[in-house]
């Protein structure tokens, strides 16, 4: 019995020393593990708040465990990810010198556009003025209406990446919608009378006695864009402009352009509105365009909160329906008295100088013709290395200046004159974007610019 117990006792001995020993051991591997983890874990963390990564990381080939295994992959994972995200970088940064390289194109384009037409529509309304001769008259209304007409079609093509990132709005003026489409109808007629199809326009007598607040340059774009097509699809028969009320809870007005083309199959009805989209590629060789129209219609009509509507029937004809809400002004066109332009103008007491920076020949006469009076004294310059010596010699009370002179920006040079001379006002008249301009100068013109409205702005000035 005294060697059993003598044994017991060595026995449980043993077994405690081995528990301590297990523990101990346990205990040791447990935070060798978690220090290897927590390395892991920490550079994972550290990777992810965008902070430099410990890179003492249990990385040794000869660690086949699992985690030899994590942090491998873990470094493998951030390596791919590393060089994803300096392609992104790379790419990022070709995409923005892409964009600025297209903003620059844009606005070298809009300027370059821009002023030719305003010297057009400037003139075209000078010869109005001008008490022209009654044989004259039909020739100067359709000069101003192909001038019109090529004005929208250069918004057209400004304006459509700007619809697509949401920055153009809709300006509501008062207008008369029926003339608006007369004109539209009197510019397209005599092509469509040289294809040998006749062209109606139907509009009813509301849209002739009453203004309607509208943006008569966008509804213009929409409509110019249907007759366009309208003509260029139609070899024979006919095509339909009407204009027409639909009485509802809130009113609204169908604009339809109806023809007797080619007609669009059904599966394509919905996928004509989208850009660049032409129906089939033996159209693309008989009908010369780019697919944007149908596409600025739609942007432009979802602008005004409407809708458009396609119907067509293949090799028969087609009809398109904008719907926009109606916005009366209360206004009867035939109450409406004509209003001399000049009598709005105050009289100039004394002589008045200004100073005209334009590099455009045509410009420079259309400024020349307006601002010739008596009370105005006008200095015109086609380079900016003449400013200096101009105003040393003479004062202006204003100066009037494009943005833009010799392919140039001259936004610096008219910086250092306006800090000295802080009282001189400067009036901006550019084909630069109207934000852009109003950044530089709260005085601007965007061209092509009504005369009247340049009279309107000299004059307060002064």
């Amino acid at each position: 019995l005294q060697s059993a117990h003598l044994v017991r006792e060595k026995s449980l001995l043993i077994i405690s020393i081995i528990c301590v020993l297990a523990l101990i051991l346990s205990f040791l591997f447990t935070r060798l593990f978690s220090k290897r983890i927590l390395q892991i874990t920490t550079a994972i963390s550290s990777y992810k708040e965008g902070t430099p990564v410990d890179e003492r990381l249990p990385l040794s080939k000869n660690r086949t465990d699992e985690i030899g295994v994590l942090a491998r992959t873990f470094v493998k994972m951030k390596s791919q990810i590393d060089q994803q995200l300096d392609d992104l970088k790379i790419s990022l940064g070709k995409e923005q010198k892409a964009i600025k390289e297209r903003d620059e194109f844009l606005q070298n384009m809009s300027h370059e556009l821009r002023t030719p037409l305003n010297s057009i529509l400037g003139l075209t309304q000078l010869l109005h003025k001008n008490q022209p001769k009654p044989e004259q008259i039909p020739i100067i209304d359709s000069l101003d209406r192909s001038t019109k007409n090529l004005k929208g079609l250069m918004y057209d093509i400004l304006d459509h990446q700007k619809l697509i990132e949401g920055k153009v709005t809709v300006k509501y003026k008062p207008c008369i919608i029926h003339e608006i489409l007369h004109d539209i109808h009197t510019s397209y007629q005599f092509e469509a009378i040289n294809k040998g199809l006749k062209f109606g326009l139907s509009t009813e007598d509301n849209f002739k006695l009453n203004s309607y607040l509208c943006d008569a340059l966008r509804l213009n774009q929409i409509v110019t864009n249907l007759v366009v097509n309208a003509i260029k699809y139609t070899n024979t028969g006919s095509i339909n402009l009407t204009a027409k009320v639909i009485s509802t809870a809130d009113p609204i007005f169908e604009i339809s352009v109806s023809d007797t083309g080619i007609g669009i199959s059904p599966e394509n009805l919905e996928k004509i509105k989208e850009r660049f989209y032409r129906e089939k590629e033996e159209i693309s060789d008989r009908y010369e365009g780019y697919g944007l129209g149908l596409s600025i219609v739609k942007q432009l009509t979802d602008l005004f909160g409407g809708t458009l509507t396609v119907k067509s029937v293949k090799d028969k004809g087609s009809e398109f329906i904008v719907s926009l809400p109606l916005i009366e002004t209360g206004i009867n066109n035939d109450s409406k008295k004509p209003r001399s332009e000049e009598s709005s103008l105050p009289e100039l007491k004394g002589t008045y100088t200004i100073l005209h920076i334009e590099d455009d020949i045509s410009g420079q006469q259309l400024v020349s013709h307006i601002l010739n009076r008596k009370s105005i004294k006008l200095i015109q310059t086609d380079s900016t290395e003449k400013l200096p010596s101009l105003l040393k010699e003479q004062m202006p009370d204003l100066m009037i200046s494009d943005l833009m002179i010799d392919n140039r920006v001259i936004k610096e040079i008219l910086n250092d004159i306006k800090q000295q001379y802080p009282t001189l006002p400067i009036l901006v008249i550019s084909g630069f974007d109207k934000n852009e301009m109003s950044t530089f100068s709260p005085f601007f013109l965007q061209k092509p610019f009504d005369i009247n409205e340049l009279l309107d702005k000299v004059f307060m000035l002064l």
